[in-house]
């Protein structure tokens, strides 16, 4: 299995690109952070790689601020079901009898 990691990239013309891998595991902490007054934080912890997702204003939410997060649900529901297609593809004697979507 691969560990939870990260990498910081930086070119020759100064663009630096993070670029983070989120294992999860029982080890791995989903939170939604929620504030008064505040727009939520939702965060991704794993060993030493931390992912928060919030808007770029806390204290506004804008429509473009709940397309992206509706996009990233669905993104998210999309995810479940390509891994219970695979899992139940692979249910019996452990190797793949299906391909994943």
């Amino acid at each position: 299995m691969t560990a939870t990691d990260a990498h910081v990239r930086f070119s020759a013309t100064g663009v630096t690109q993070v670029e983070s891998f989120l294992r999860l595991t029982g080890s791995s902490y989903l939170y939604c952070h929620t504030y008064p007054g505040q727009a939520p934080i939702l965060a991704f912890d794993d060993a030493h790689v931390k992912v928060s997702f919030t808007v770029p204003d806390p204290d506004r939410v804008t429509e473009q601020d709940l397309a992206l997060a509706r996009k990233l649900a669905a993104t998210v529901t999309r995810y479940v079901a390509d891994l219970e297609k695979f899992a139940a593809s692979t249910a019996g004697d452990g190797e793949p009898t299906g391909q994943a979507a």
